[in-house]
């Protein structure tokens, strides 16, 4: 009888679990070298951009057709462009006679490409007929390059010096604005015009922090570190203007970018999260203490909600505090300080910096990437080999990678984890094949829907994560995939109001109008937010629902498509999608 019981547990379980989303689409892109998708975001219309590296001849169709692209030197990059459905609609080159990387791309409001990375030599940054060349001025520079919604070339320009200089990664703000973070050695100059603004680093690699218009101008730049290595790997803007950034530090390392002084000191690698105003003046710093000397922790993505609260995922062997306050939480890595080992963390903080939660996957595995969908859900993609329990709670979720060996040199699977925004499980899934795999990127839509991009090796990588079986195996070495999923199912408060709010007229011109029925607003307690997103997440306005029904001007907005939140004691009681037309 208890295992008949245990078996109906795990088959419910497993049934629950993959009941809450369904696969979409994969899409395979590939040729006989070393093709990596390293960063994807998606439009309104569900359009999907993806960027990455590639060597050799590649045909960036993933369909019935052909459109090859062969690279110049040791990789180039590539940017292409899938319809909502996968279909190809378009891909570009950049690339030159030494090795080029692209790190991060965003889309503006109008659906401008923006790209930041790095290269080596002469590289012409238009991918059509004309010619825009960028010389390094020593050994890689960082780069911006932008594009039009139709892959058409806008503008290029670099920053760097006599050493090493990489941009890391990029976003914008709702009025255009472009915000980079990368490292640099030496001297450099971080204006691109005919001005000058020198600045230069304390040790073997700063961190830099910049802000572009959207004609490429410098607005400022930042520079932060110490005498040892200082590396930064996301950066976020808040619906204030604020910037928030991310990376880790060796040593002592001095945070305060102005001409104070806010110094943090690390045991190997501690985490570091950095706040800006939106003129670059330090508001706080904040870092994830390592416990023992020979380990560390290093911080891989950042992401912010509507709040303000600052979400990071990151990866630490031994031990580490994860309260950056006056109290302790202590996360113990799975596999101490063996070598290979790695976790795992996921943490929120509040948008001054307190810590609210933070969690760990345990076993062998790695973070690239997190998202929030429209409830913030956090998402987490990486690699994993070996067994991995992805609940982080006292409950287990095992998943076991294919052909897997013990340690991260070995071979992995991909994996991708939804916890809920108070960081407990929901579910966690496993897609891959007997070789080399791992998720590089992800990012959900205003409709909760997920996409994610990254790497294969081997044959039968199976990328439908439920029971049936959608297989690639590779044409040369590694291959590149995009995989779709849908969301099916609603937070448990957000389906208690499914039905009970209306929001219309949809589509709609100058006037929206919110309803709650009866019912549902004599059960709401407390003030009721109604908030507007624009297609990249990025809340515009907001506004309190004084009555039943309640009246919203969106004759500023330009046409487009947009979300409606309402939002009652900090949680998300409904979502809308609304056109304006």
């Amino acid at each position: 009888m208890k295992k008949i019981i245990l078996f109906f547990s795990l088959v419910l379980s497993y049934t629950l679990t993959h009941s809450q989303t369904t696969f979409n689409w994969a899409k395979q892109v590939g040729g006989v070298g070393n093709d990596k998708a390293k960063t994807i975001v998606v439009d309104a219309l569900g359009n999907v951009y993806n960027a990455g590296g590639f060597s050799g001849n590649v045909d960036m169709d993933p369909g019935l057709g052909t459109f090859t692209l062969t690279s110049l030197g040791a990789e180039d990059i590539f940017i292409s462009k899938l319809d909502a459905a996968g279909n190809f609609i378009w891909a570009k080159q950049i690339g030159g006679s030494q090795q080029n990387y692209i790190s991060s791309i965003v889309l503006d409001a109008a659906n401008n490409i923006y790209a930041t990375g790095y290269f080596n030599g002469t590289v012409d940054f238009d991918p059509g007929a004309g010619i825009s060349n960028l010389s390094s001025n020593g050994n890689s520079d960082a780069f911006i390059l932008k594009l039009d919604a139709n892959g058409n070339f806008l503008w290029a320009n670099s920053t760097g010096g006599t050493g090493n200089d990489y941009g890391i990664d990029i976003t914008t703000d709702p009025s255009g604005n472009i915000y980079t973070c990368g490292s640099y050695t030496g001297t450099v100059d971080f204006d691109p015009s005919a001005a000058t603004l020198n600045q230069s680093s304390n040790g073997m690699q700063d961190v830099f922090i910049s802000k572009s218009d959207g004609n490429g101008l410098l607005t400022w730049a930042k520079s932060i570190g110490g005498s040892s290595f200082d590396l930064s790997r996301s950066i976020a803007v808040d619906v204030t203007g604020n910037v928030v950034v991310t990376g880790y530090h060796a040593g002592v390392s001095d945070l305060d970018p102005g001409p104070a002084s806010y110094t943090l000191s690390s045991l190997g690698y501690d985490a570091f999260i950095l706040k800006l105003d939106q003129a670059g003046n330090f508001i706080f710093a904040k870092q994830f203490d390592n416990i023992y000397s020979s380990s560390g922790n290093m911080s891989s993505a950042l992401t912010l909600d509507a709040s303000g609260n600052i979400y990071t995922a990151g990866n630490f062997s031994g031990a580490a505090d994860m309260d950056p306050g006056a109290g302790n939480f202590i996360l113990s890595c799975s596999g101490g300080l063996s070598v290979g080992a790695s976790n795992t963390f996921i943490s929120k903080l509040d948008a001054n910096g307190n810590f609210v939660w933070a969690k760990k996957i345990t076993g062998t595995n790695a973070s690239y990437d997190l998202a929030l969908d429209p409830l913030n859900n956090v998402f987490i993609v990486g690699y994993f080999t070996g067994t991995c329990d992805f609940d982080p709670a006292v409950a287990v979720y095992n998943l076991s990678a294919v052909g897997s060996s013990s340690t991260v040199q070995g071979n992995s699977d991909i994996y991708i984890l939804k916890l809920d925004s108070t960081g407990n499980f929901i579910w966690a899934y496993a897609m891959g094949g007997s070789s080399e795999d791992a998720a590089t990127a992800v990012t959900v839509d205003a409709n909760g829907t997920i996409y994610s991009c990254g790497y294969f090796d081997g044959n039968a990588a199976d990328f439908d994560p439920g029971i049936n079986v959608f297989p690639f195996s590779t044409i040369g070495n590694k291959d590149i995939f995009i995989q779709k999923m849908a969301q099916t199912t609603l937070g448990i408060k957000e389906f208690t109001f499914l039905n009970k709010i209306t929001v219309f007229p949809n589509p709609t011109k100058e006037n929206l109008t919110i309803e709650l029925n009866e019912v549902a607003f004599d059960k709401l307690t407390g003030e009721i937010n109604i908030e507007i997103y624009n297609a990249l997440g990025q809340k515009l306005s907001q506004e309190i629902l004084i009555a039943k029904r309640s009246g919203i001007n969106t004759a500023s907005l330009t046409k487009g498509s947009y979300v409606v939140r309402i939002i009652n004691n900090e949680t998300v009681i409904a979502t809308q999608k609304i056109i304006k037309e």
